[in-house]
C-alpha cells in the first residue's frame, strides 16, 4: 500500500481506470468493484495526472488513445511522471500494433491487453500485478534509464547542432 496516498480508502486496493470511452470505463469499473477494488475513473490524461499525484493508486489501467494526448506520448507520460513512475500500469487498448506495444513496454507497462478484454483475463492480470511484493525498485530503474537515455539523445542532438 502506498503510504503517501490521500483519501478515504486507505484499506482497499485502489485502481485508476484511464479510459475515454464512457461505456468501457463504466464496464471496467463495475467488474473491478464487484471484486472488491476501489476504482477511480479518468476520461483524459489531465484528470489522470491529477489523480495519480493526489491519490497514488495501487494500479493504473491505461487506454492509449486519449483525447488530450498523442498515442505515442500516453505511456511515456505515465512512466516519466516522477510521482507515479513506481505505480504499475496495464495498457488496455484496441490499438494492436507493434509500435504501440513497444512504446508501452519501454515506458514501463506491466501488461498489454487488447480490447475487448474478458473480465476473467482482466481480473487475472490485475490480481497478478497487485500480488507482487514490491515492483517499485524496478520501475525506478526504468525511469532513471529513460531519463539518462533522453539526456544522452539531447546531448548528441545539441552537439550535432553546434557542428552545423
Amino acid at each position: 500500500m502506498n503510504d503517501s496516498r490521500k483519501g478515504p480508502y486507505d484499506n482497499d486496493k485502489v485502481i485508476l481506470v484511464v479510459e475515454d470511452d464512457v461505456k468501457m470505463n463504466e464496464l471496467t469499473r463495475t467488474i473491478l468493484e464487484e471484486h472488491g477494488y476501489f476504482v477511480l475513473s479518468a476520461f483524459d490524461w489531465k484528470t489522470a495526472y491529477k489523480m495519480l499525484n493526489e491519490c497514488r493508486p495501487d494500479l493504473v489501467l491505461l487506454d492509449l488513445m486519449l483525447p488530450d494526448v498523442e498515442v505515442e506520448e500516453t505511456c511515456w507520460k505515465m512512466g516519466k511522471n516522477d510521482n507515479a513512475c513506481d505505480i504499475p500500469f496495464i495498457v488496455m487498448t484496441s490499438l494492436n500494433t507493434l509500435p504501440a506495444k513497444l512504446s508501452a513496454f519501454l515506458a514501463g507497462a506491466r501488461r498489454f491487453l487488447n480490447k475487448p478484454v474478458s473480465s476473467d483475463e482482466l481480473l487475472k492480470e490485475v490480481e497478478k500485478i497487485l500480488a507482487e511484493e514490491d515492483p517499485a525498485p524496478y520501475w525506478r530503474q526504468i525511469a532513471e534509464f529513460q531519463k539518462d537515455t533522453d539526456d544522452y539523445i539531447r546531448n548528441v542532438a545539441n552537439k550535432r547542432n553546434d557542428e552545423i
